[in-house]
């Protein structure tokens, strides 16, 4: 018989089995000490980017994911409408008997629909594993879903960097749009070792999902050197590298509509149309009367006369610094301004 008790203020896991092994760790009481913990327990958005994580191995972290609530597979997602989500572990120093983790999300537009535990404690040949997780799919509505596993068998206990869980999320039809977090529930995260000791992590890494017309921030799923949040509003396509925001600088038609050098849509001026670190009304400000600053992206354009158009600041400008011109009936000195740094003389 096995059984898994846990109780609300203070959690313990109880995990007791037939043949006399028994472990309980209580998190909190140990909380103020990571000796022999993991380094981080985290959540990975993509498993399978840059490149695919294993039971034993994790590739770089995603923190962001996109489900685009539709009925059809598109976005980030890895099914339709939802994404695959490993929980990982970096760093065990010590062997590892069993783990447990808290996750929160919102239940209201999020569900934790399924998860597969065949990764870190099963790599040794021999793991005899216990689930001790939530039911799933979760729909008891406390927004928050347990990950407990332990592997029963001797000599089989694994050190060093895994999944523990992957998780299958799901959009709640009728979600609504915005950003969600996928977090741990302070002092609710932790490992046993064989002697039954506890330890818990030294940090913890939650993520984000994007759910409809949210896009996850500083992403550019396409690779055209636009962010998706900029894209959707400027013009281009969030998944479609041929098809960017309307530039003055490249030739031919950018954005797919037939039309060649036509302005931006109205309303794109507070986003970076055209990926070079700064939002349209800085640039207009910049290059007043013209507006086409957004259209012509620093190191691109010509750097000799005719300047009848924007031309693009050099390429070692890209991004962080600020355009700034004193404002008054008569445009003031052009500065460069990086946050933290000292206001740099331009021109003017």
């Amino acid at each position: 018989m096995v059984k898994v008790v846990g109780r609300a203020v203070g959690f313990a896991a109880v995990i007791c089995v037939a043949s006399g092994l028994r472990i309980e760790v209580d998190w909190d009481s140990i909380s103020a000490s990571h000796a022999g913990g993991a380094q981080s327990f985290a959540v990975d958005m993509n498993p399978f980017a840059p490149s695919a994580n294993t039971a034993t191995s994790l590739s770089v972290r995603q923190t962001c994911a996109r489900i685009d609530v539709n009925g059809v597979q598109n976005a980030d997602e890895d099914g339709v409408d939802i994404v695959l989500v490993d929980v990982t572990a970096s760093q065990f120093p010590i062997q590892v008997l069993g783990f447990e983790y808290h996750l929160s999300y919102p239940e209201a537009h999020l569900t934790v629909q399924a998860y597969d535990q065949n990764f870190f404690l099963t790599a040794t040949a021999g793991s005899s594993l216990f689930d001790g997780s939530e039911p799933v799919p979760d729909t008891d509505g406390n927004n928050e879903w347990s990950g407990i596993a332990m592997d029963t068998a001797d000599n089989t206990h694994e050190t060093g960097s895994g999944v523990l869980h992957r998780v299958t999320f799901g959009a709640d039809q009728g979600a609504a749009p915005g950003l969600y977090t996928v977090g741990f529930v302070n002092g609710m995260n932790g490992h046993a070792d064989p002697n039954n000791n506890g330890f818990v992590p030294d940090n913890l890494y939650g993520g984000t999902i994007a759910i409809g017309t949210s896009y996850c921030p500083n992403t550019d799923s396409d690779g055209d050197g636009v962010f998706d949040a900029d894209e959707a509003v400027c013009g281009g396509s969030v998944y479609n590298a041929a098809l960017r925001p309307e530039r003055i600088d490249l030739a031919g038609d950018d954005d797919g509509d037939t039309l060649v050098n036509e302005p931006l849509p109205p309303g794109s001026e507070n986003n970076d149309c055209d990926g070079d670190g700064y939002k349209g009304s800085a640039e207009n400000n910049v290059y007043l009367p013209s507006i086409l600053g957004d259209q012509d992206s620093c190191g691109w354009a010509p750097t000799s006369a005719p300047f009848g158009i924007p031309i693009g600041w050099p390429a070692d400008l890209r991004g962080g610094f600020e355009l700034q011109r004193e404002q008054g009936e008569h445009p003031g000195p052009l500065y460069l301004h990086y946050p933290g740094a000292k206001d740099q003389y331009v021109a003017g």
